[in-house]
């Protein structure tokens, strides 16, 4: 919230400035969008640098396991469900951080995660791992938001 009235602050702002600096409207626009994703992507790679111990403590624990493992990181209640090669579905709900494991065997078998917060705050971040090698993964932390993703074991 704090970006959009930064935003409207500065559609009202920038065009007195503008006479006083010599930059146009969309220069200064353009500027201040910059600085806002630059800060947003900046604390979303600090958010992930938090939990890539936790990725990759599960993605050893997966050494030698017959199964693939969900890894879950949450500090907010989720829920969702694990699509396995075999069409047979988990579905789980929880709090917190959460391993999964499922059913991935074979040659180009597929599996499908789809796992949604079920709040307007925190963060979820979700991998799936097997054999001691990361699969695949997703971030959100967006009201409600979902990580989904698909691929091969």
């Amino acid at each position: 919230m704090k970006y959009l009235y930064l935003l409207l602050f500065s559609v009202v702002f920038f065009p007195i400035s503008q006479v006083a600096n010599g930059l146009s409207t969309a220069d200064k626009i353009g500027q201040v969008f910059n600085d806002m994703t630059a800060e947003i992507m900046d604390e979303v790679k600090t958010k992930q640098v938090s939990v890539q111990p936790k990725i990759d403590a599960e993605v050893q624990r997966s050494i030698g396991m017959d199964q693939a493992i969900a890894i879950i990181i949450s500090d907010s209640s989720w829920s969702g469900t694990i699509l396995d090669p075999s069409f047979d579905t988990t579905t789980k709900q929880g709090y917190g951080d959460h391993s999964i494991p499922f059913e991935c065997n074979g040659y180009d078998s597929m599996y499908s995660v789809a796992i949604q917060k079920r709040s307007d705050y925190g963060d979820l971040t979700v991998a799936v791992a097997k054999d001691g090698k990361l699969l695949g993964s997703g971030f959100t932390n967006s009201n409600y938001g979902t990580v989904t993703f698909s691929g091969y074991c």
